[in-house]
């Protein structure tokens, strides 16, 4: 791989990022709301013991 690799990445990130800029609100709530139902299903064996 080389070395200018990462340097070609970044502006092509930076497009990326900007489609979901609009959409923030809603990629965070399903951050939390998938965190918090992986927590449930660790949760459950601990809770039926």
């Amino acid at each position: 791989m080389p070395s200018s690799a990462p340097a070609a990445v970044l502006p092509r990130l930076r497009l990326l990022l900007s489609f979901l800029a609009p959409h923030r609100a809603t990629m965070l709530l399903g951050l939390v709301l998938g965190l918090a139902a992986n927590a449930a299903g660790l949760a459950t064996p601990m809770v039926t013991k």
